[in-house]
């Protein structure tokens, strides 16, 4: 096939028109034409496969359409074929010369010549055949294509592999292929000849064009270019294909540097008109949108630049649709060609095939070409190419050329008359002003305008320059967008020029009415068009955006994979989206048209006619309806909001995905989507233009009109925007976020303008925007930043809140400089010139307050608003207010963080309105739940505030103090004057620089200049009134202060004065460091401040909350006053707040201690030379019931530990700390054992002395030190420091070697220091440090060397187990002091049982001497035999009981010391010795000796000790039946001395156990070795001793519980503790159930003794943690418990003691739960029920009656619970009261007693023998019943005065359900005691005249009641 055809192949109009260089190269084309036929490497057969390409639009689209689905691979580009020429090509694909760009207009031209010659139509069903050719229609249009789309030629012929991949052309696939497969090109000449031909014939054809230009290319000599051959078509071939391309070529190229040498020089002159069959603009854009994703380039959004950085203007019809989105070259244009009709995009091409279509398979080809620019995105950066040296490079026939075609292929009129010179026309210089170019336009559009008929069509508007569409109901045209843009940028301009007065060619003349009334008129049109449109309507099922929400299940139907597989868009009909872009496009053009009325009217020099009402508030309405309506959707939709618009949820995934892609949006800033984006740009826009005219002192708008603008400017501000991820890159319009910020910024300025200007409007503008707040998204409040210049944050609402107030002084400025103006013209008139003065001053200080009172007034209205619903109560309360706390918070927090910043001088006014809102409310007396909500959100704040003001007076007191005013005055200090002034000065210097970047700090340099205005005017006064009182006196230095302070104060006038009249000027040199500067001014100066004076005041109100009742109130008051001593710990100096802090140490609430204990923690922490003031309060608190507060002491002694100067002080923190090693909670223990630990080996502290002033000091049991040791010991353990002990004993025994001569050396606190350390680690103690000690075991001579040979004995026989056989000497040492010891015991059982045990173990484990151990035995033993004979031959005995009983205490010690029975069967030696003193066991023959003995009344202390001992190594004994019997013998006698010697066995014995299995836990054998442990079965098993001995200690507990019970209830205090003591380790060791140990605790809990309770509650409250759910049942056995306990002590007990419950403490720990509580109340009110008269007693009711009374509860919902409880019980009485009324005792005399009595109710009947058997009742059941009723009536009404509780309220409360009087907390109001006075003889009726007083006094009380009358 030939790749260029001939003309007379091809006839046409256009082979008529070519050139004559087309002819001369006929006869080369036809020798080329057979070289080249059939060769696919021809670049023309490119066009004539490539099915878009050569697509020239008709009536029939779709035949057009339909074949050509097949696309091809790419070719290599030229520069890849040739690459020697590829920086030739490289000049043509980016020229940078003229030479360059002209090389590229001639290379262009010659291939369009050639194409239009040989190609215009070369895709036809049979190329070969001319019977198959059918000639076009005249409307056909040639194919722009830029040369380098074309293939390289190559050099060599192409192998098979590239032949096979040749291009399917429509015939070859319908299988002619005959002449596919051609001859490889060749040239005549070499590439470099053929290319200086090409450039040389370029040229001089250039310089031949026919058609006229003012201004012509200029003629490059062939020489200057560079002569490279490359190899093209033929000259002629491209001449033909140039001239068949000129005729309708209308569209002209700017090129960057506005060139005149554009192609508009190939216009044909007389083009051919349009065509009614032609497609216009918007039949062809119905295929698909402009933004449809093109996935072989990218965002159609993507902005063309020319290589001088500005945006290029290019021609939607620069290329051809089919590539109208794919990537071009940067520097390529194709704005020289014209095609009208290629208007439709890529957008079919993109879809992918549905699955019932055949799919063929496809080869892509990817062709480098730059995308199409749409008509809206070159009109949005239209602007941008204004000329501004008056140079316009082109225009067409009629005026003012347009950026492109209109829709259709109209052609401009043929008969027009030529321009003069100098008007514009192409090449020329446009001289005209802007002012006339306007004209020059509106002229235009309104000739044009008059020329449609009344109803146009849109036929009538094909050709229309200016008119784009007509309305919807078809009645008038509406102005095309292209248009509306360049006459609001006309207007721009000129308003520009108005303001610069500049050349003259920026000339501007005045509005003409009638011309700006028209074309208002049309723009008119477009706003009204818009009305109730809705872009994206609901038409589907309400979704998310899935970026947001999260991935969901996708219907296949509804979406399609994109070519690269990674996004999901919905797919639309062409239709739909036809539809959808054409609504958008409408209302793209009413936005634009309202933007352009407010620009037109923001222009000066109108008349008031102008400005319509109507007008302006269609503009407000269509701007404020479509950002509504179109941008915050899709911002809501990116955010993940609901979506139910299925075109909406397609631009939202277009925009998300675009983002995703990371495409550029240079020519779309705001959306993807370039309709969208110029709508957003135009509402953007269109804001401030509106402000401007708010701000306008000659406009004043209408009230309506106001609160549209209003409504308009808030609705950005609360908008859900998606989150922004911050990347490296900028990302301004990422996702929507550039709309708005921009958005948001021109709202605020708009409100702040409103604001300021109408002083009416302000309270509903801010109640408007207040009301509002709710409406910001919480996820938005990281994200909505307002930034500041020192890099920190506040939200954009507390910025607009800030701004609004501080615009409150808009206006005030230029009145004050006014006044003073008529002052000085009045003053020129000869005026009285000091009345004028005065009368001025008075003006201008009443201008400024009242400015400054605005301000007040607008921040009251939003401190109040924002406190009072902060503190709604659940009563009153919505859904929205929980976020008004937070939003009051964010508020509070942003004015804290500009306060005193220059910028923001409202900030300070909003901290004084709310100090004075939140101390108010302190201080408020009244009671209620909202008075006390509001209370906490006070307390909640003004610690902060006042911390931060402290904070910023402490910064103000540096090296940058500055004199306040007043100290200025008083000191008459004119250098402060000049610092003060200076530092003003610098204030205001850097807000009027920084105004002119920001606009919206002119409010802040007016509010800034009126209060320091105010602070001037008052000193001026100030300064007055101390000059009048110094001239009254006489002396010297009066006079001269006086004159001093004249001068002062003629310089605070002249300051004044130059604050109104100061020249902006003075202002225009910028410093960097000039912010820094005023910040650091701005601080010094707020130190005289009304707000710096509040700290005192907030102070005194925090601490008046400290008296309050509530505890959260004054926990919260604690906090606040905290906050400030962090800042200042000197506040704590004052006296009247460490007063209050030492009352609240001692409060009664945990909660308060522990906030108390914290604060004043802190203070004394860093200032320790106060902290022994505060020792004594703190130290107190150590032992605090609090469970918090007890370890925050342990903390803060441990503090304070290191700074303390006293010993003392240190020794008793020490001593706190072994006081809470037996705390109950084990994180308590824990934390006082590592506290205790750092305290004494801390590396300032001498451990040992330490220690022994502990030992000296402490005054609790040996039991605690040993476990404090012992934990301190662990704790060195497990932090690797095992020798710390090792070296403490050294240095103890090394003091006491030292002091051996001292007199008054204390001796005995070292050797129990020595105890302790080794009472925890024995191997710490060796031979040398043993026989050391041994030295000072000798014969006691009083009580303190009693005590120190117990310790001795204690030390050697704790580490005699772990020393080495070889301590011989050691040993017979030993022995040799203890065998006196023995022989002559002296200090009782206690002295010898550490003798004993001392001499036990050194046999056991060193001697093994058991000789000498038995002799010993054996010679008690025969003193022990005849009194044990006498006593079972006789009953008694005559032996010395004390002597005897020394004997008994050696052999048991002995034998419980000793395993002899063990060690005999191992030695027949010790057998055969044993035998000689019994024949059974030596352990049983001395337990039925001690058995025998115990009966003696003399003997039983002893014998019961004696049993004990050998219980604890004989356990099996306990279970011997004797040992029972003695057991029940012993509690059942009347002894309580044996009885609680006997529970002191017990007690003994099951310590013993303990001790037994935690003295080996880590299974280590005595020589600390560990010992091997079987990990088989029988570790699985279990150990068999263990077991045995755990069932030996069950047994004993459950065998006598029950007399344990009883002697805890003794009235015996050596008894009742005793019995405690087993019952701690019953609920540790858990050996009995503990359902059935609380009634025992409980009642214990009521004792009277403190000890006894304590330790019952400890006890309880451990069990109620391990066991919660088990003991909370039981609650009336528990309650009868304790009633009968008290019973015990008094014949008439009560309920409560002191007013507090005796069941108080049991009902604190049910209290954690409401359930718990509720069963409680609940079981406590049955027995109340009459029903149970018969088995309660009324005076175990009255004990619970007064304990309900006095119970502390914490919500009214407890008291109602019983309230209603008694009132269901109350309702039953019905039936007694009848019978009390007819009881009739008058037969019976007053002292009768009714016990066992009955009495007739004195029924009648008729038959005299009827008998009933109900007539007789017992009267002490009934008294009993009347006496219970009662309590429950006066019961119930004490609680409902007590508590105040609405009766009506309590009778619908559900007890244990929720309501919000019910969580109210409870208020007393009274005594707690229940007032018994109307029930006589309470405690029990006797006789009758006992009872007929109850029976009075019960009918009077429930009579006086009302409950029954209610219920009947």
């Amino acid at each position: 096939m030939s790749q260029f055809p001939t003309n007379q192949q091809y006839p046409n109009d256009h082979s008529q028109n070519s050139s004559s260089h087309s002819n001369g190269h006929s006869q080369q084309q036809q020798q080329q034409q057979q070289q080249y036929e059939g060769t696919y490497e021809d670049p023309s057969n490119l066009l004539a496969v490539y099915p878009f390409m050569s697509y020239a639009p008709t009536a029939r689209v779709a035949e057009h359409l339909s074949p050509h689905t097949t696309t091809y691979l790419p070719f290599p580009s030229s520069s890849e074929l040739y690459p020697q020429y590829a920086e030739v090509f490289n000049r043509l694909d980016n020229p940078t010369t003229i030479e360059d760009w002209a090389m590229q207009q001639a290379a262009e031209a010659r291939l369009r010549e050639a194409l239009s010659a040989n190609g215009a139509n070369a895709y036809s069903r049979h190329p070969y055949d001319p019977s198959h050719y059918q000639p076009p229609t005249p409307t056909s249009q040639p194919i722009p294509i830029p040369y380098n789309l074309l293939p390289s030629y190559p050099a060599h012929p192409q192998p098979a592999s590239a032949q096979n991949r040749q291009l399917h052309t429509p015939s070859s696939i319908n299988g002619d292929s005959s002449n596919l497969h051609g001859n490889p090109p060749t040239f005549q000449s070499s590439p470099q000849e053929f290319f200086n031909h090409f450039v040389n014939d370029t040229l001089s054809r250039n310089r031949a064009q026919a058609i006229p230009l003012t201004t012509t290319i200029p003629n490059i000599p062939p020489q200057s270019v560079q002569p490279i051959s490359v190899p093209v078509p033929s000259q002629s071939q491209l001449q033909n294909v140039l001239q068949a391309q000129a005729g309708p070529s209308r569209e002209r190229r700017t090129s960057p540097r506005r060139l005149s040498n554009s192609m508009g020089s190939m216009r044909s002159p007389n083009p051919p008109s349009s065509v009614a069959s032609t497609p216009t603009h918007e039949r062809i854009m119905r295929s698909s949108p402009v933004s449809s994703p093109d996935p072989l380039g990218p965002s159609p959004t993507k902005k063309s630049r020319n290589n001088n950085g500005r945006i290029g203007r290019s021609s939607s019809r620069d290329i051809s649709p089919s590539l109208a989105q794919i990537r071009r070259t940067p520097d390529m244009e194709l704005g020289s060609l014209s095609m009208r009709d290629q208007r439709s995009n890529s957008h079919d091409n993109d879809e992918t095939p549905r699955a019932s279509q055949k799919v063929k398979k496809v080869v892509e080809v990817v062709i480098p070409t730059r995308r199409k620019v749409s008509r809206e995105e070159q009109a949005l950066y239209d602007d941008e190419d204004e000329d501004d040296d008056g140079v316009d490079w082109g225009e067409d026939g009629t005026g003012d050329w347009k950026m492109e075609d209109r829709e259709g292929n109209e052609s401009p009129p043929n008969n027009v008359a030529p321009l003069p010179k100098g008007s514009g026309r192409t090449g020329e210089r446009d001289i005209r002003s802007i002012w006339q170019r306007l004209q020059n336009l509106l002229e235009d559009v309104f000739e044009e305008s008059d020329t449609f008929p009344s109803n146009p069509t849109s036929g009538d508007i094909a050709g229309s320059r200016f008119f784009s569409t007509i309305t919807k109901d078809g009645s008038t045209t509406l102005l095309s967008f292209e248009t509306m843009k360049k006459i609001s940028s006309h207007v721009t301009r000129i308003q520009s020029a108005r303001r610069r007065h500049t050349s003259a060619n920026t000339y501007v003349g005045q509005w003409e009415e009638e011309s700006l009334s028209n074309i208002l008129r049309l723009l008119e049109r477009n706003m009204r068009d818009t009305e109730n449109l809705v872009v994206f309507s609901e038409g589907k099922k309400v979704s998310a955006n899935s970026e947001e929400k999260g991935k969901k299940k996708k219907d296949k139907t509804s979406q399609i994979n994109n070519t690269n597989g990674h996004d999901h868009v919905e797919t639309l009909s062409d239709n739909v989206i036809e539809k959808y872009e054409n609504s958008l496009a409408r209302v793209r053009n009413g936005v634009v048209a309202a933007e352009c009325v407010l620009v037109l009217l923001d222009s000066e020099g109108l008349s008031k006619q102008m400005y319509s009402e109507d007008l302006l508030s269609t503009c407000v309405s269509t701007i404020k309806e479509q950002m509504e309506k179109t941008i915050f959707p899709i911002i809501e939709g990116l955010a993940g909001e609901k979506i139910s618009s299925t075109y909406l949820s397609h631009i939202v995934q277009v925009e998300s995905n675009s983002v995703k892609r990371g495409k550029t949006k240079a020519l779309s800033p705001y959306f993807a989507h370039p309709v969208l984006s110029a709508i957003a740009a135009s509402v953007i826009s269109s804001i401030p233009r509106l402000t401007s005219m708010i701000s306008r002192p000659q406009i004043a708008l209408s009230d309506s009109l106001i609160i549209q603008t209003v409504y308009l400017a808030i609705g950005p501000l609360f908008v859900n925007e998606p989150v922004l991820k911050r990347s490296k890159k900028d990302t301004g319009g990422k996702e929507g976020g550039g709309v708005m910020k921009g958005l948001k910024m021109e709202a605020l300025g708009c409100l702040r303008g409103t604001f300021a200007r109408y002083e009416e409007q302000r309270q509903w503008i801010v109640e408007e925007i207040l009301s509002s707040l709710v409406r910001i998204p919480e996820q938005n409040h990281a994200q909505n930043k307002f930034e500041l210049p020192n890099g920190r944050s506040i939200h954009t609402i507390s910025a607009l809140l800030l701004q609004l107030i501080q615009a409150s002084a808009h206006g005030t400025i230029d009145r004050v400089r006014k006044l003073h103006s008529n002052a000085v013209e009045a003053e020129m008139m000869g005026t009285d010139t000091q009345k004028m003065e005065v009368q001025e001053e008075k003006q201008e200080t009443r201008m400024c307050a009242s400015a400054l009172d605005s301000a007040l007034k607008s921040a009251r209205i939003v401190g109040g608003y924002l406190v009072q619903k902060s503190t709604s109560t659940k009563a009153t309360k919505t859904s929205h207010d929980t976020e008004y706390k937070a939003i009051l918070d964010l508020f509070l927090r942003d004015l804290m963080t500009v306060l005193y910043r220059p910028e923001w001088p409202g900030a300070a006014l909003y901290l004084t309105v709310f100090s004075r809102i939140l101390i108010a409310a302190l201080e408020d007396q009244k009671i209620g739940p909202e008075i006390t909500a509001s209370k906490g959100i006070a307390l909640d704040y003004l610690g902060d505030i006042a911390a931060k003001l402290k904070s910023s007076g402490l910064e103000m007191l540096d090296d940058t103090k500055i004199a306040t005013l007043d100290e200025v005055i008083a000191n008459v200090d004119m250098m402060g004057l000049t610092r003060l002034i200076g530092a003003q000065s610098k204030i205001l210097t850097f807000l009027s620089s920084a105004t002119r970047e920001d606009n919206s700090l002119s409010s802040s340099r007016d509010m800034a200049a009126i209060v320091w205005a105010q602070e001037l005017q008052s000193g001026i006064k100030k300064v007055g009134s101390v000059v009048d009182k110094l001239a009254a006196e006489k002396s010297e230095e009066a006079q001269d202060t006086g004159l001093n302070l004249q001068t002062i104060a003629a310089t605070l006038k002249s300051t004044l004065r130059n604050i109104w009249m100061a020249d902006e000027h003075l202002f225009e040199v910028h410093d960097p460091k000039q912010g820094e500067i005023a910040t650091t001014a701005s601080i010094a100066v707020s130190r005289g401040r009304q707000l710096q004076n509040a700290i005192d005041p907030i102070l005194m109100a925090l601490l008046g909350v400290l008296d309050n009742s509530a505890v959260g109130l004054r926990s919260k008051a604690l906090r606040g006053v905290a906050s400030v001593i962090v800042v200042d710990p000197e506040v704590l100096g004052l006296p009247q707040i460490r007063q209050a802090l030492e009352d609240r140490l001692s409060d009664h609430s945990p909660a308060v201690r522990d906030a108390a204990v914290e604060l004043v923690g802190k203070y004394i922490v860093q200032k320790p030379k106060l902290a022994a003031e505060y020792y004594p309060h703190i130290a107190q608190r150590a032992m605090d019931t609090g469970l918090g507060v007890r370890k925050r002491v342990i903390k803060l002694l441990k503090g304070i530990f290191p700074t303390m100067d006293s010993r003392e002080i240190q020794v008793d923190i020490c001593c706190k700390m072994i006081d809470l090693i037996d705390d109950q909670d084990e994180g308590v223990k824990d934390l006082a054992v590592k506290t205790l630990t750092e305290l004494l080996y801390s590396s300032r502290e001498d451990t040992a002395g330490l220690l022994v002033d502990i030992l000296g000091d402490f005054r609790g049991s040996s039991d605690s030190l040993e476990r404090a040791m012992s934990g301190v010991s662990k704790e060195c353990d497990v932090t690797n420091h095992k020798t710390r002990f090792g070296q403490t004993i050294d240095v103890l025994i090394t003091r006491l070697i030292d002091a051996t001569e001292t007199v008054d050396f204390d001796s005995l606190s070292h050797i129990r220091a020595i105890w302790l350390l080794c009472a925890s680690d024995p191997s710490q103690i060796d031979t040398q440090k043993a026989g050391v000690l041994l030295s000072y075991l000798r014969p006691p001579a009083n009580a303190d060397d009693q005590a120190t040979n117990e310790l001795l004995l204690k030390i050697f026989r704790k580490c005699i187990p772990s020393m080495p056989r070889t301590a011989s000497s050691f040993a017979a040492d030993l022995t040799k002091k203890l065998m006196p010891m023995i022989s002559k015991p002296a200090g009782g059982f206690q002295a010898l049982r550490e003798t004993i045990g001392c001499f036990c173990a050194v046999t056991n484990y060193l001697t093994k001497d058991w000789s000498k151990l038995i002799n010993v035995l054996r010679a008690c033993e025969a003193k022990i035999r005849p009194i044990r004979n006498q006593f079972l031959n006789t009953g008694t005995t005559s032996a010395s009981s004390q002597a005897a009983s020394m004997m008994l205490y050696i052999t048991a010690l002995i034998v419980e010391g000793c395993r002899l029975d063990d060690i005999a069967q191992e030695d027949d030696v010790v057998d055969l010795e044993l035998r000689k003193i019994a024949s059974s066991p030596i352990s049983e023959y001395f337990y039925e000796t001690y058995l025998d003995l115990s009966k003696l009344p003399s003997f039983q202390n002893a014998a019961t000790i004696c049993i004990g001992s050998l219980f604890r190594s004989y356990p099996f004994l306990l279970l011997r039946e004797e040992t029972s019997e003695w057991m029940q013998d012993t509690f059942n006698s009347n002894n309580e001395d044996n009885r609680a010697q006997l529970l002191g066995v017990i007690h003994e014995f099951l310590a013993s156990e303990v001790d037994k299995r935690s003295a080996n836990p880590d299974g280590k054998n005595r020589k600390g070795r560990q010992e091997k442990q079987d990990t088989g079965v029988e570790m699985l098993r279990g150990d068999a001793k263990e077991l045995q001995d755990s069932d030996y200690s069950t047994s004993i507990v459950q065998n006598n519980i029950e007399q344990i019970f009883e002697c805890a209830r003794s009235q015996n205090p050596p008894t009742q503790n005793a019995a405690l003591d087993i019952l701690t380790f019953v609920v540790n060791q858990g050996l009995y159930s503990p359902v059935h140990t609380v009634p025992i605790l409980v009642t214990l809990e009521t004792c009277s003794d403190p000890h006894i309770s304590d330790r019952a509650i400890a006890l309880h409250s451990s069990l109620h943690q391990k066991h919660a759910s088990l003991v909370t049942v039981l609650f009336m056995e528990s309650a009868k418990a304790s009633y009968a306990y008290q019973r015990t002590i008094t014949s008439e007990p009560t309920g409560h003691r002191n007013g507090t419950a005796l069941l108080q403490n049991w009902y604190t720990l049910l209290s954690e739960k409401r359930v718990w509580r509720h069963d409680f109340l609940k079981a406590l009110c049955r027995a109340f029920d009459s029903d149970n008269t018969n088995d309660l007693d009324p005076g175990f009711v009255l004990y619970l009656a007064e304990n309900l009374s006095t119970l502390e509860y914490k919500l009214q919902e407890e008291p109602m619970t019983i309230v209603v409880c008694l009132q269901k019980v109350i309702s039953t009485a019905t039936n007694l009261i009848s019978i009390m009324e007819k009881i009739n005792l008058e037969s019976l005399t007053p002292n009768e007693p009714i016990f066992g009595r009955m009495a007739n109710l004195g029924i009648h009947t008729a038959d005299p023998g009827y008998e009933r058997k109900n007539d007789i009742v017992q009267l002490d059941n009934m008294a009993k019943s009347s006496l219970i009723m009662s309590l429950a009536v006066i019961l119930k009404n004490h609680l409902l005065n007590l508590y105040h509780l609405p009766e009506d309220k309590c009778a619908i409360h559900i007890p244990g359900k929720k309501s919000a009087i019910g969580d109210k907390p409870t208020s007393k109001r009274g005594s707690s005691v229940l007032e018994l006075s109307k029930i006589p003889h309470i405690r029990g009726i006797e006789t009758v005249g006992e009872f007929r007083t109850l029976q009075s006094s019960f009918l009077r009380l429930l009579h006086e009641d009302g409950s029954l009358a209610d219920l009947d």
